[in-house]
């Protein structure tokens, strides 16, 4: 199998983006914690990675693989149960990256994600936020957009 990753300059560009905006999302996290309990209350409460195939309408089989990486922080409070105000009181903050090697659109993401257990093994979770991507204007319209959408998953 061979892989093709691109110009070595623009992917180390990616990476140290993709770096940075991890670092300022975990330092303004720390800053927005309230008092004595900012060692404890925001930690990294899990990491997502994956891969997906990039513009798979392709007319011409020019599609490639984007890597995806995302961290999930606490819930954003303590939940006492599992009422309807319960869930929408306590998402957990989200950052995120996925990032194209072969010069096509990365992007840059934050929100929040409201998740639901469906007994021991499976979960749905919603989420929402803003992106802001390096793509190209005339398809997207603007560098920043909404990310949004559900999963359903097994723990």
């Amino acid at each position: 199998m061979r892989i093709f990753l691109g110009n070595m300059e623009m992917i180390l560009g990616r990476l140290a983006a993709t770096a940075a905006t991890f670092l300022l999302g975990f330092g303004f996290m720390v800053v927005m914690t309230p008092g004595a309990q900012a060692q404890e209350a925001w930690y990294f409460d899990e990491f997502r990675t994956g891969a997906f195939m990039h513009d798979v309408e392709s007319i011409n089989g020019d599609n490639d693989v984007d890597i995806n990486g995302e961290i999930l922080f606490k819930h954003l409070g303590e939940r006492n149960g599992t009422g309807f105000l319960d869930f929408f009181l306590t998402p957990r903050p989200h950052l995120g990256t996925t990032v194209n090697f072969d010069d096509k659109t990365s992007e840059y993401y934050a929100g929040l994600t409201w998740d639901v257990p469906l007994g021991d093994i499976f979960f749905v979770e919603g989420f929402f936020g803003g992106a802001i991507h390096d793509g190209n204007l005339d398809r997207y319209g603007c560098r920043l957009n909404f990310h949004e959408g559900v999963s359903l998953g097994i723990n």
